[in-house]
């Protein structure tokens, strides 16, 4: 899909073949494992993960989930050969250094952000479109624009070298 939903909640997980990114922040792992475990396997096809909810997860959940979130800074302390394989790991990056860097550890798909200001990355650079191809057009892996992106924006996005967008 071209398409990725983000949000902290799991009611958002969307009817649609749109994947979904799962930004849960809770230390209560149980509480997750008990949400994961209503999914069916379609459900957890679609879902991603961020990489520190994935470790804690029993050995059952974590061979069922597919995909999984490193934000930069998950990223920028693996080295090649620390993926996991058989996974697909997806990072965010917000610059050309941790962009080539996902590329060395052997991401399979990044989040370029943040293409606008948003209010959940206050202080983050902001790319625009033309920041954005500036580093896209340098990926050989699929590269999804993020940060004040909505679906209306895909087609722009595409013709800055974007495979998709993801977004709240």
């Amino acid at each position: 899909s071209h398409l990725i939903k983000i949000s902290d909640q799991m009611c958002d997980l969307p009817e649609s073949n749109a994947e979904f990114y799962w930004r849960v922040e809770s230390d209560k792992i149980n509480v997750i494992e008990q949400q994961l475990l209503g999914l069916t396997s379609e459900q957890l096809n679609k879902l991603i993960l961020n990489f520190d909810i994935w470790n804690k997860l029993n050995s059952e959940l974590k061979t069922k989930i597919k995909s999984i979130h490193l934000k930069q800074s998950q990223l920028m302390q693996l080295k090649k050969g620390d993926l996991v394989t058989g996974k697909r790991f997806i990072a965010a990056c917000h610059d050309a250094v941790s962009l080539q860097h996902a590329h060395h550890v052997g991401c399979d798909a990044v989040f370029l952000s943040p293409v606008y200001a948003t209010q959940t990355h206050i202080d983050a650079k902001v790319l625009g479109w033309d920041g954005f191809i500036e580093l896209a057009r340098k990926s050989d892996i699929p590269v999804f624009a993020l940060g004040g992106v909505n679906p209306s924006d895909l087609e722009q996005a595409q013709k800055h070298d974007a495979y998709g967008l993801a977004g709240i």
